[in-house]
């Protein structure tokens, strides 16, 4: 009898190591199953804010840059590589005006990212309403200083939406980077 009862414990707990081993794969071979994602970050602090225009503090930007994805994103390497940006972008032959198509990709609630996304964010933080700390990093852009300045309207920053999936960024001046 403790013969038989040992050998069927050490059956039982050879299945629930077995068990214990699995991948979270359904077995059935579907793949449309949805699976919920989570993410689990420490802060060094408290986050101030976590919209883009209004930062200005070290944990809210790594948050930021932890939700949300531009154009560019930084690889495990620190390399720069496309993020929303479906390819490289064509530029001008004077260096000035960057046409970037954008890839499919969806917010968090389902909605599709378009260009006017990036118009809406690029000129709020442009906006002197806003009181952005860092709209004087938009000066690359064309008219964004006068903008900023309050000697020109929002609209005529120089981020245009072609067609939904279409981004054009025009600068002041040619830049390296």
């Amino acid at each position: 009898m403790k013969k038989k009862l040992r050998v069927t414990s050490f059956l039982m707990m050879g299945i629930f190591m077995l068990a214990a081993c699995g991948n979270g794969e359904s077995s059935t071979g579907s793949d449309t199953a949805e699976v919920p994602q989570k993410m689990v970050a420490t802060a060094t602090g408290e986050l101030a804010t976590l919209d883009s225009a209004l930062y200005s503090d070290v944990t809210s930007s790594d948050a930021i840059g932890q939700i949300f994805e531009g154009l560019y994103r930084i690889d495990g390497k620190n390399n720069p590589e496309l993020g929303l940006a479906e390819s490289e972008p064509d530029v001008s032959e004077d260096g000035k005006t960057y046409t970037f198509k954008l890839r499919e990709a969806v917010w968090s609630n389902g909605d599709a990212v378009t260009a006017e996304d990036f118009v809406y964010a690029f000129q709020k933080v442009v906006d002197p309403e806003n009181g952005s700390p860092s709209s004087n990093q938009m000066d690359i852009f064309k008219n964004a200083a006068a903008i900023r300045n309050g000697e020109m309207d929002l609209e005529e920053l120089g981020v245009k939406a072609i067609d939904e999936k279409t981004l054009e960024l025009t600068l002041e001046n040619p830049i390296t980077y």
